[in-house]
């Protein structure tokens, strides 16, 4: 994800991403996926924050988010049920957003599986 996007969301959720919001602290959450399932992961992120918000059932953050298999894998130092449930969703609607622009994709299982939209997609399932 582009610095821009990863400044974003550290700027929206900044509980959810405490590492990436101190600029004195080097960041122990990685957010290694295109930028297309931003919106994705921002409307994760206001799901669990309200959850968390209303249902005071303490702050979730951010460990890891990464690409595999063509889809989205998001890991929380601690969770709980709900949250474990949301981002199962989340995860499960990124095999058919475009990783690269967001736009509706098809998850390819030839050689590298990725999930891209036609325009990204080439005979590789690299972006073009």
């Amino acid at each position: 994800m582009s610095p821009e996007l990863q400044d974003e969301l550290a700027a929206m959720y900044p509980n959810i991403f405490s590492d990436l919001s101190d600029p004195a602290r080097p960041p122990s959450c990685s957010l290694e996926c295109g930028d297309g399932w931003f919106r994705l992961i921002e409307r994760l992120c206001h799901s669990v924050q309200a959850l968390v918000d209303q249902q005071d059932i303490g702050q979730h953050v951010a460990q890891h988010m990464k690409e595999k298999f063509g889809g989205l894998r998001f890991y929380w130092y601690a969770s709980d049920d709900r949250v474990d449930a949301m981002t199962d969703l989340a995860e499960a609607l990124s095999h058919f957003i475009c990783e690269v622009c967001g736009a509706p994709g098809v998850r390819n299982t030839r050689g590298w599986m990725s999930t891209r939209c036609d325009r990204h997609r080439d005979a590789r399932g690299e972006s073009t």
